[in-house]
């Protein structure tokens, strides 16, 4: 796949910890992982009508996403996110509608600067490629931007999470797309541990858009 420009200059400004270029099967059993469960579960925000988890967060999900987000192992991320969207394909039908468009979490911007990449928007990306295969018209579309930078979530209790996130996310003022018109969304993340950032971007989609439903879909949660 094709790297572009930001990472090519976060990889100058920020050289990778790993010389090599590692796959997803260094790491895991691919037969293993894929065994993983996905569920969906009950969502604490009234904006969000399902959330569905791919995978449990556990030592497996842990070590790949700080090999991805340290180590910046690009390669991961691409086999990552592929089996993610392949799983929430096969399971669409059952858990949760067609969207007309995919939304990730927006990035920290520093973060995002450093490492080159985003792995909720990547995800919501290949989550579109997978819709055009299968013949969906649904689009990927980077709906909101964050504000300004913040502490990770990581680390903070469930009052300080919430703090954090509050006002800081706003919809983009053009995106060339006529969300008014939409009935399903899908808005994407990596981890969800206290939906706090889930929650206050489906609060702002919901509150501009209050006819269509939103579907939160992440790679990982506990």
């Amino acid at each position: 796949m094709q790297i572009n420009l930001l990472q090519q200059l976060s990889y100058i400004l920020f050289p990778r910890t790993s010389e090599e270029s590692a796959s997803l099967n260094t790491y895991v059993d691919a037969t293993s992982f894929d065994s993983l469960k996905e569920r969906t579960k009950h969502s604490k925000s009234p904006a969000i009508k399902t959330l569905y988890i791919g995978y449990p967060y556990d030592g497996t999900i842990s070590s790949l996403l700080d090999r991805i987000k340290l180590g910046r192992e690009w390669d991961v991320l691409v086999e990552l996110s592929a089996r993610f969207s392949t799983r929430v394909w096969i399971d669409s039908e059952i858990f949760i509608p067609i969207p007309e468009y995919i939304i990730p979490i927006p990035s920290d911007p520093k973060r995002k600067i450093k490492r080159g990449f985003h792995v909720a928007d990547m995800l919501a990306q290949e989550l579109a490629k997978g819709a055009r295969r299968l013949g969906y018209s649904s689009l990927y579309l980077n709906a909101l931007m964050k504000v300004k930078s913040t502490n990770p979530q990581s680390g903070l209790t469930k009052e300080q999470r919430s703090k954090n996130v509050k006002g800081n996310y706003v919809l983009r003022k053009e995106t060339g797309h006529h969300l008014e018109r939409a009935e399903v969304l899908w808005l994407v993340d990596d981890i969800v541990a206290t939906q706090s950032t889930l929650g206050e971007c489906a609060r702002v989609l919901h509150k501009r858009y209050p006819r269509a439903q939103i579907h939160a879909l992440v790679l990982s949660g506990n």
